[in-house]
């Protein structure tokens, strides 16, 4: 297990993990064991296997210190600043089938192989390799301790879990909607836009093709496929009803519960979803 200064992957969900609101979510016991290794440790260790010519063969390599799974998540929560919160303690069965659920619609580190490796702790034996060099990893608390939490490392732990849900709810919309166009009767739609110059066959025929393509869309979401492009396919489609939508019925402006006003949240929305897929 490699930490460092900034988080990707594994790491970053054990961030989010420690932020997670009002508890502090352990896989199984949370007992299993982890010795993680700092990255400027490991670049040290590496360095020094390089210039000894002697250094032939497999070592392991971790940290100095040997913590468990929940007192990690714990020192990290502290360590962001947060409170601390009870532990909520997630049957593997039921870390299991979140595992698979990620699996299935491919969310990182959110996976089966992930929670099996929490099951059963990450512990690297390197006392034969740190005797035969100069360099000696630090201790999991002492590299923690060496640098404080800053706002950036708060907002990425509390947005990490925010980014499949964000994505889910996104392709929950689309589906939703795609359903309703395809399905809606005429008659509870074409009164909205009673005075277009378009005919009544035209206005259902482009309702249901659009049903189709929302349809489309949220698979895609749920699939993660060309995740970065589908931010621009959404952005297009919103915009696209809310201009043909403002030309063919204006009032929707003025409906009580919003109406096309929520396009306007919707593309905000929809651009923080493309921000927060960015990780590199």
């Amino acid at each position: 297990m490699v930490l460092a200064e900034t988080s990707y992957g594994g790491s970053s969900l054990a961030r989010s993990l420690a932020a997670f609101p009002f508890c502090l979510p352990c896989v199984g016991s949370g007992q299993q064991q982890v010795n993680p290794i700092h990255a400027d440790d490991l670049t040290s260790v590496i360095r020094d296997c390089l210039v000894d010519p002697s250094l032939v063969g497999s070592y392991e390599i971790g940290g100095t210190e040997t913590i468990t799974q929940q007192g990690m998540l714990s020192s990290l929560r502290s360590w962001l600043g947060l409170p601390k919160a009870r532990v909520l303690h997630v049957p593997i069965p039921t870390a299991q089938l979140i595992g698979r659920i990620g699996d299935a619609l491919r969310l990182g580190p959110i996976s089966k192989d992930a929670v099996a490796q929490l099951d059963a702790g990450v512990i690297a034996q390197p006392d034969q390799l740190i005797a035969e060099i100069p360099s000696r990893p630090r201790g999991f608390d002492e590299f923690h301790a060496a640098r404080p939490a800053g706002t950036q490392d708060l907002w990425h732990a509390r947005l990490y879990l925010m980014r499949p849900v964000l994505r889910i709810v996104l392709a929950a919309m689309w589906l939703f909607s795609g359903l309703i166009g395809l399905t809606l009767p005429a008659a509870d739609f074409l009164p909205l836009i009673e005075n277009s110059s378009l005919s009544d066959a035209t206005l259902i025929s482009l309702a249901r093709l659009a049903g189709l393509v929302d349809i489309a869309i949220g698979l895609a979401l749920l699939r993660a496929y060309h995740i970065r492009k589908m931010v621009w396919v959404q952005a297009a489609m919103i915009a696209g009803y809310t201009v043909v939508f403002s030309l063919l019925a204006p009032v929707l402006w003025l409906l009580p519960l919003g109406g096309l006003l929520k396009n306007i949240p919707l593309l905000v929305l929809i651009a923080l979803h493309g921000i927060l897929e960015d990780e590199r």
